[in-house]
């Protein structure tokens, strides 16, 4: 029997791999249960920061993969009594194991704030980072508590993809796996920077985007 509508078919059997594998989180609820953690001040150059683990992506730096965990955190305004919420790029240490997405975390690391351009033309990091709501950034994290409760379904998506790039990866070259992954993906850490550029100067570089075709291909 011919299958009228192939694009929902493959939908629905990806809904279905995702429930299955929630199936590995028992105990875990799909919102983040906020438990309170106690603020702890800075230790000389370390701060400690509370939040929840908002994404995370590996970025390939000096030939060797590193996790970034995105946070959100909420610090208490002095007026009012209102919180203030802001995103954090935490650059992690080795870590035994990755945060899940949607769960609360404690880590402490060293801030340290974007540059902004100097020189005419120049990549202005800070403005950059501002647009993406992100405040600033902390290196060489590590994690010092977590929460037991995280985003079942959101941690599985990531997995999913990163089991797809790890397959891509097996399958062809480098080159040609950077030029899937930023197209079926949405991820470019790995696109050759000459072939970013091809594509710029040829005026092709929306085929790297998202889109609908995509999703159905």
């Amino acid at each position: 029997m011919q299958i009228k509508r192939p694009v929902c078919s493959i939908i629905l059997l990806l809904l279905f791999v995702i429930a299955c594998m929630n199936c590995h989180f028992s105990g875990s609820s799909y919102v983040q249960k906020r438990n309170e953690f106690p603020e702890t001040q800075s230790k000389e150059k370390y701060v400690t920061r509370v939040g929840d683990v908002k994404s995370k992506e590996y970025k390939l730096t000096f030939g060797k993969e590193r996790l970034i965990v995105l946070l959100e955190t909420e610090t208490l305004k002095q007026s009012g009594g209102k919180r203030n919420r802001q995103q954090v790029m935490c650059y992690m240490q080795e870590v035994s194991h990755e945060p899940y997405i949607g769960q609360r975390i404690m880590v402490q690391g060293r801030p340290e704030v974007y540059s902004p351009a100097t020189n005419p033309g120049e990549f202005d990091s800070y403005k950059y980072y501002q647009i993406l709501k992100i405040s600033y950034k902390l290196s060489n994290v590590k994690i010092l508590s977590e929460s037991k409760t995280f985003s079942a379904v959101k941690e599985n998506l990531y997995r999913v993809k990163r089991k797809l790039s790890f397959l891509i990866d097996n399958s062809f070259g480098a080159k040609e796996a950077g030029i899937l992954k930023a197209m079926l993906l949405g991820d470019k850490s790995t696109l050759d920077t000459e072939i970013k550029e091809l594509y710029q100067l040829s005026g092709m570089i929306h085929i790297l985007a998202i889109s609908g075709v995509h999703i159905s291909i």
